[in-house]
């Protein structure tokens, strides 16, 4: 049994068992003494190969959610699964898989993805996986972000002439600053399609 703690893989001690702890034995446990912070655990005859996320991020946008992360080695890393889901609690959906940058490298890398199939006001929780050379998988997070919903151009103020009547320049500028938002909301709703 291995602990991750302290930027490393460190071997947890077999405790006293009820009898043989011989292989094929079902009455061996370990146990660790003077763990402070929740850290992995890993079973196997050797050091596992670890990445070590060092932030996972999510954040809102007008179309769409931006997840990212950053990792600060992937040894023996392939790459990740990034599930998503309506609640914090699951069911999971698998978003996408997202190969290492540099399998095996002892240096971190940032990612990030987009999740364009979102809706204006919606949350969405976010769960990472890593995936290891031997398949073992560790999870990461949730986090969550909310879809902003699009913001309108609006009137700050209207002047009128003395004689009563309106701007004609004021009302042109209102006209095609209203006009220019909606095509702006527009590309990036045929972008969100596209993608």
């Amino acid at each position: 049994m291995w602990n991750y703690h302290t930027s490393a893989w460190n071997p947890v001690t077999r405790g006293t068992d009820s009898g043989t702890c011989a292989s094929g034995a079902i009455n061996c446990f370990v146990q660790g003494t003077g763990i402070a912070t929740y850290s992995p655990f890993a079973v196997g005859p050797s050091q596992p190969l670890a990445v070590t996320l060092a932030s996972l991020t999510a954040q809102g946008g007008a179309d769409r959610i931006t997840v990212a992360w950053e990792t600060g080695s992937e040894t023996g890393n392939v790459g990740f699964n990034l599930y998503r889901s309506a609640d914090p609690a699951g069911p999971l959906t698998l978003l996408a898989h997202v190969p290492s940058q540099a399998p095996g490298s002892t240096q971190g890398f940032a990612y990030d993805l987009r999740d364009l199939a979102v809706q204006p006001g919606e949350t969405w929780w976010y769960t990472l996986e890593d995936v290891s050379l031997s398949g073992a998988t560790t999870l990461h997070g949730p986090v969550s972000a909310t879809v902003q919903a699009p913001t309108a151009v609006t009137l700050a103020g209207f002047e009128a002439a003395a004689d009563g009547t309106a701007s004609f320049a004021g009302l042109a500028l209102a006209a095609g600053l209203a006009a220019a938002g909606g095509l702006l909301w527009r590309r990036r709703r045929q972008e969100a399609v596209k993608s």
